[in-house]
């Protein structure tokens, strides 16, 4: 499946005509111009358009009026760029049809799901915590502090913090061994 044209891209190139002072095109040319813009071949961009004759397609697109809107859009494209939703969603569509494994269909069905809020609260949620101890206290410093500074600077006290004791794996292997053993 070739690149997909939607209306907004239709309205696009048809803003480009009275600039031009130029005959506009029919649709199935417009269609033809869009799908070779992108990069399209003129085989498959002529079949996507429509076109039944492949010659016709690759007339019309050396005319002075073909010539001059791919000329606009090439350099709107450096001026105008712009990417909304529908064209990321085109893209991704386009990106999914293409998919040679499911693995990247998958990759490309998550990020359309993403990318319309389909999932749940996607939002992670951060803790931001201001230290004040004569000064602020870096994100560097942090990292560098050892175990009793980060607890001094939180106000705690490392004796009243759980403590990792490694016999309890022992006590519980122990009993995972007995059950087994029966």
């Amino acid at each position: 499946m070739g690149a997909i044209v939607n209306d907004g891209d239709v309205k696009y190139i048809r803003s480009c005509y009275p600039e031009l002072e130029i005959k506009e095109p029919t649709g199935q040319q417009e269609k033809l111009i869009l799908h070779y813009f992108r990069g399209m071949a003129i085989g498959p961009a002529s079949e996507q358009a429509g076109y039944k004759n492949r010659d016709a397609a690759q007339r019309y697109l050396r005319t002075d009026s073909a010539v001059k809107i791919i000329e606009l859009l090439k350099s709107r494209e450096f001026d105008d760029v712009r990417i909304d939703k529908d064209m990321l969603t085109g893209m991704l569509l386009e990106t999914y049809h293409m998919s040679a494994t499911g693995g990247e269909k998958v990759s490309c069905v998550r990020e359309l799901g993403k990318m319309h809020s389909i999932y749940p609260d996607q939002n992670t949620h951060t803790v931001d915590i201001n230290l004040v101890q004569q000064g602020e206290v870096s994100q560097r410093q942090l990292a560098s502090m050892t175990d009793a500074q980060l607890a001094a600077v939180l106000g705690t006290d490392l004796l009243t913090l759980p403590k990792i004791v490694e016999a309890e794996f022992e006590v519980v292997k122990e009993a995972i061994d007995n059950v087994e053993g029966d």
